[in-house]
This record gives C-alpha cells, structure tokens and sequence, in this order.
C-alpha cells in the first residue's frame, strides 16, 4: 500500500498519520443492541433489545450487519529541511 500527501513539504512541520481499515458489511451479533423500529420520521417506536438471555427468544440469533473497523499505530514523519 502506498499513499501521498501533497501538503508535507509545504507545511513543514512533523506530522502523524495512521491508517484505518473497514470491512464490508457482515452480518456481526448484537451490533445493534436495541435493534429500533423507526417511523417515517426516524423517531424510534418501538425497541426489541437483544439480551442475550432467557428474555430474548433462543430462535433470536440478533444478527445485524455491521462495518468492522480498525485502526493502526500512529505512523510518526518528521519534516527535515534540505
């Protein structure tokens, strides 16, 4: 993998950068946790919360699609002037 950054040498300073990874859509358990019903306004209704015990149904498997993401050390660049 290789990047640029056009604004290094004009800013002239050190900088961090690091880098973040995100996976395609999976269907990941209990990513969303209350699990909304929306009206046409967006306003949750109505909740069916996934908890994991005898309180949600054993066919339940509270799934939903989910983005995984993750983040690298910070990558240190220090700026020295020619």
């Amino acid at each position: 993998m290789t990047f640029g950054d056009p604004e290094f040498p004009l800013l002239k300073r050190d900088i961090a950068y690091y880098v973040r990874a995100i996976q395609e859509p999976s269907p990941t358990i209990n990513s969303e946790s209350i699990r909304c019903k929306y009206d046409a306004e967006g306003k949750c209704e109505e909740v069916n919360i996934c908890y994991g015990d005898y309180r949600t149904s054993k066919e339940d498997d509270c799934l939903s699609m989910s983005e995984e993401r993750a983040w690298s050390s910070p990558i240190f660049v220090d700026f020295e002037e020619n």
